[in-house]
């Protein structure tokens, strides 16, 4: 787990559906439904916080499903914790961004996870 917290999360799920997605937040979070892809979620244990989890299916070609949390209030630290976790889980590709989101073109600064473990892709 790295020391950093970042603001907000997000991770880019390949060929998944909305209600797999959810049945992983559930794992972590109460989950209320605000509307077919907009949550708000409570989590539990030390996380008690809530926050607001939005999912996009199909957000990126290839079949990749954006989940971003804002605030972070989850149990992850970074997108990297969060993929991690979500890829245990659901058993798919993840992928990430490398570090916080600054706004920069950021070519080599994805993670993808899979059964091969984490590897640094360039993803256009």
């Amino acid at each position: 787990m790295s020391e950093t917290r970042f603001p907000d999360i997000e991770i880019y799920v390949k060929h998944t559906d909305v209600s797999t997605i959810v049945d992983w937040l559930r794992c972590s979070f109460t989950v209320s439904e605000l509307s077919a892809t907009r949550f708000r979620l409570t989590g539990t244990a030390e996380q008690s916080e809530p926050c607001q989890c939005v999912v996009f299916p199909d957000a990126v070609e290839g079949g990749f499903t954006s989940v971003w949390f804002k605030p972070n209030m989850t149990p992850w630290p970074t997108d990297l914790d969060c993929a991690r976790d979500a890829f245990a889980c659901l058993k798919t590709q993840i992928r990430c961004s490398s570090g916080p989101w600054d706004g920069a073109d950021d070519d080599n600064g994805w993670l993808q996870i899979d059964a091969s473990g984490v590897a640094t892709i360039s993803w256009k």
